[in-house]
Formats: C-alpha cells, structure tokens, sequence
C-alpha cells in the first residue's frame, strides 16, 4: 500500500514512523452507538406523551447516561425537530378598549353580514420579512 499525502509539517506526529502514517490517513470507523433500540424507542415515547419536554428532562427522567445532544440526535433520526414558538404581542388596554368597541358597534349586525367576514386565531402575521428568534427546524 502506498500513501501518496505529505504529512510533513503536522505537529506531534513523527512523520518517519511507518503506523503514524498509516493512522493518519486510514479510514474512520462510526462511534459506538451509546443508546439501545429500546432507550431510542423510550425517548420518543417520553417526547411524544409529553412535547413540552426537552432533552435534559427527558435523559433525567429515563436515567440515561448520555448527554443531551445524544438525546436531541436521537429524537432529529426519528424526524422530531424542536421548533421555537413565535411571540404573540400582549394585550393592551387600548386594544382591549378597541375589541369591546367593535363588538359594541356591530352587534346587531345579521348572520349575512358576518359571513362575509373573516377571523383568524392563533396565528401572527408579520407584512416584513423579519428574521426568527430562534432556530427553526423543518422535515
């Protein structure tokens, strides 16, 4: 077997040792998987029963001893993302005071009037391109 890299010039490795070489450029075997199929599958049972949870709850709950970014790598394999909820703005006073008004001013109003209406809930539009807060995540 001949190696064709240079390897002149890396510190802490004796270039003239034949194993150093061969090390240095060999092919890299995979970690260990630390967790077993049935801790894997117990991880996403405890995320699926419980979403709010995040991965050092869920190592502490099923006392694994891993870290939490094995946790989250296993939970990223199974096609869960940890996603970043947006930030809806609080209610005011003022738009308290605004929402009664409107109700106030149409509540008479026929069922035909409504139906042309649209409301939405749950939901924040922003007419911006604005950056996310957090990290976002999609399948």
């Amino acid at each position: 077997m001949s190696v064709c890299h240079s390897v002149n010039g890396i510190p802490g490795y004796d270039t003239r040792d034949p194993k150093t070489i061969l090390c240095l450029f060999s092919e890299r075997r995979p970690r260990p998987r630390l967790t077993t199929r049935d801790e894997d599958a117990a991880i996403i049972t405890a995320i699926k029963s419980n979403p709010f949870s995040n991965a050092v709850a869920i190592r502490e709950a099923l006392h694994l001893e891993v870290c939490a970014q094995t946790v989250r790598s296993r939970l990223y394999e199974a096609g869960i993302q940890h996603r970043v909820p947006a930030i809806k703005e609080r209610l005011t006073d003022q738009h308290r005071t605004g929402r009664l008004q409107f109700a106030q001013q149409y509540v008479g109003e026929d069922l035909e009037f409504w139906s042309r209406e649209v409301f939405t809930d749950e939901k924040t539009f922003a007419s911006t391109n604005q950056d996310t807060t957090g990290p976002t995540y999609t399948r």
